[in-house]
């Protein structure tokens, strides 16, 4: 018998067991609504559909819809749990940073793993920079009111994520290759400083997210990263 056969036997063999094993529990399904939902039930009404299978349909599909907002939620939830100890421990590390140098290279650790950064840079107002070299995370001197076509809501120090111009994408990376980026305007002595968190996916920051953990980190990078670059 070849193996085709074989499978239809099977299922054949399934399909007999299942029918002998409802027919000796006729109120199997009765405590299981949530399987019922998934259960195709065809009404033989003739060619027209009846209204009872149009509404099992319906309901199917609502709860196949709330199903998925619920792990979608529980997901969203895990993240944020999860970044929510990353910045504890962020916040901790920075207090035991020994200079400006070593706050800053826990900063680019954060963005590669915390915020999936592809590019990164940290736009200091003060003339003189900090010293630091990393593969990821670029400083560099200049104000927000001197890049080109930056976004005038940075002033009020909320962060913007979305796509933005080439010629901003360029002057923050030197690369327009970048898809999208989170802005993070940063309150320092100096005036604005500027965090840009790249990525080259186009959709990984766009305009709808939320940006709590951002801001948070414009908090924390105001009270601890450059308090610590000063000293």
């Amino acid at each position: 018998m070849t193996r085709a056969k074989n499978a239809e036997a099977h299922d054949e063999c399934t399909a007999d067991a299942a029918e002998r094993y409802l027919r000796r529990h006729p109120d199997f399904l009765s405590g299981r609504p949530t399987l019922l939902a998934e259960l195709a039930l065809s009404h033989d009404s003739g060619v027209a559909t009846s209204l009872i299978e149009r509404q099992v349909a319906v309901l199917r599909d609502q709860s196949h819809y709330y199903r998925n907002q619920l792990n979608e939620l529980m997901n969203i939830a895990q993240d944020n749990d999860r970044l929510g100890g990353r910045f504890r421990a962020l916040s901790l590390a920075f207090m035991d940073a020994r200079d400006g140098g070593a706050a800053i290279s826990l900063l680019e650790i954060s963005l590669r793993e915390d915020f999936v950064a592809d590019y990164a840079c940290l736009l200091w107002p003060e003339e003189v920079l900090p010293q630091f070299s990393g593969d990821l995370l670029s400083l560099r001197q200049g104000r927000l009111e001197g890049l080109p076509d930056f976004p005038k809501a940075l002033l009020d120090g909320k962060p913007i994520c979305g796509r933005f111009s080439d010629k901003l994408i360029e002057s923050l990376f030197d690369d327009r290759s970048v898809g999208s980026a989170a802005l993070v305007p940063i309150r320092v002595d100096g005036g604005m400083a500027l965090l840009a968190i790249g990525c080259a996916d186009e959709t990984h920051f766009h305009a709808d997210q939320g940006t709590i953990f951002l801001e948070y980190l414009g908090a924390l990078l105001a009270r601890s990263l450059f308090p610590a670059i000063n000293a």
